[in-house]
């Protein structure tokens, strides 16, 4: 939302607002004025809410103070294979942020390096203002027994992975086709059903191979295929924001 303000008889529109604190100017990100029944209303508000954004739109967000760009993969809850938690804007990060191992001795995503890392090292790296936007989510996996059922059972809903960076599935990807060999693990992304996976040619799924226990599904330029867990690929995160978050004029996520 817009705030203006007259000049010589203009309204002219206000691209920043500040207010002095002990000497110091600081960014107003939202403003209110009361209506004539007590009621406050908003009157200007910082910058674009990020749930108005189209699906393919891109935005910034740092990782260790260096700029990446995410896109706007999926607005809203996916389907009812999700739990609530998963209802916002989920931005996934153009191209790998890194190139790592996805195990040394499973092809089991809820035990595997990348989920430890990206809940831990990645995370700690994102600014402590950004990460309180990042929703804590449920996400579908496939969850393996102790006596090591091969083709383990899907969890979802609220019996999803419980995350706040996590990588997508085949079946998010919508490369179902390609991946005989996969367990369906949510539901294909907006974004998806009509974009192609070349952008993340060599990352990592969080998709089990699991009628061979030391293989997990990678994409490629045309979709996925079988790679050991134990070779490097890289890491492409997706992160799940509320709507309400605001983005401002050069992209950039603002801190809460």
């Amino acid at each position: 939302m817009s705030g203006y303000i007259g000049i010589d008889g203009v309204a002219r529109k206000i691209k920043g607002l500040y207010v002095g604190v002990d000497g110091v100017a600081r960014t107003v990100k939202k403003a209110y004025v009361g209506d004539a029944n007590g009621t406050a209303r908003l009157w200007y508000q910082r910058g674009t809410p990020l749930g108005t954004l189209a699906v393919g739109s891109t935005v910034k967000i740092a990782v260790g103070g260096t700029d990446y760009e995410w896109l706007v993969v999926h607005q809203g809850l996916p389907s009812s294979k999700y739990d609530e938690s998963c209802n916002g804007v989920w931005l996934l990060m153009l191209g790998s942020y890194t190139s790592m191992r996805f195990d040394s001795a499973y092809n089991r995503y809820a035990e595997s390096y990348i989920h430890s890392y990206l809940n831990g090292t990645f995370y700690n790296l994102i600014d402590a203002a950004i990460r309180s936007a990042i929703k804590t989510v449920k996400i579908p996996y496939t969850y393996y027994t102790s006596d090591g059922a091969s083709s383990g059972y899907v969890h979802s809903g609220s019996k999803g992975l419980s995350t706040k960076a996590f990588i997508l599935s085949v079946s998010e990807l919508d490369c179902d086709r390609a991946a005989p060999d996969a367990n369906v693990e949510g539901t294909r992304l907006a974004y998806f059903q009509q974009n192609g996976v070349s952008s993340w040619s060599g990352c990592w799924t969080r998709s089990s191979y699991y009628s061979k226990t030391d293989y997990i599904y990678s994409v490629t330029s045309r979709g996925v295929t079988a790679t050991r867990y134990g070779s490097n690929h890289g890491v492409s995160p997706c992160m799940i924001l509320p709507p309400s978050t605001l983005v401002d004029d050069t992209g950039h996520i603002i801190a809460a």
